[in-house]
């Protein structure tokens, strides 16, 4: 078990002492391009993903209102079994370990291809994009995107000024 920092240790805490779970196993699940982490947890209720999200640096408020945006539109995302808003933890449903890069070959690249464009066209056809409390995506915020491309990506991944 991690018990590397003072967010983990509250995280378990979280899971224990609030939700009354037995921790078997905690292991970083995936990484993400914010201060987000995942852990996936293995208790005997079950195996889960648990969202780290401190407070001061994300808002998971907004992860909560697109995941029931996705929801509504038909598209499969991870149930959201607990919240924690103060301590910035989500308690989700964990769909596995295999990404779908992995599972990608020339016997399914049709199938999985059509599998995405279809997730897109669900999104694309069964939102409602007004009055769903996310901001439009216009100029200011494509500029925003693109400087993080920059300063991320091209600047400090790959040195390139």
């Amino acid at each position: 078990m991690m018990l590397d920092d003072l967010r983990t240790i509250s995280m378990l805490d979280w899971l224990e002492n609030d939700l009354l779970l037995t921790i078997d196993s905690c292991e970083p699940a995936s990484s993400d391009a914010s201060f987000r982490r995942y852990f996936r947890v293995k208790a005997p209720e079950g195996q889960f993903i648990v969202m780290d999200a401190p407070p001061d640096k994300e808002n998971i408020e907004p992860f909560i209102r697109v995941a029931g945006i996705l929801a509504r539109s038909r598209v499969n995302v991870p149930a959201i079994f607990q919240q924690n808003l103060s301590d910035g933890f989500l308690l989700l449903e964990d769909f596995g370990s295999q990404c779908f890069l992995d599972q990608l070959n020339a016997n399914n690249v049709t199938e999985l291809y059509q599998s995405a464009f279809n997730t897109l066209f669900k999104i694309q056809s069964y939102t409602a994009t007004q009055d769903c409390g996310l901001p439009d995506y216009n100029e200011p915020l494509l500029q925003r995107e693109l400087g993080i491309f920059e300063d991320w990506f091209l600047n400090q991944l790959l040195d390139i000024q």
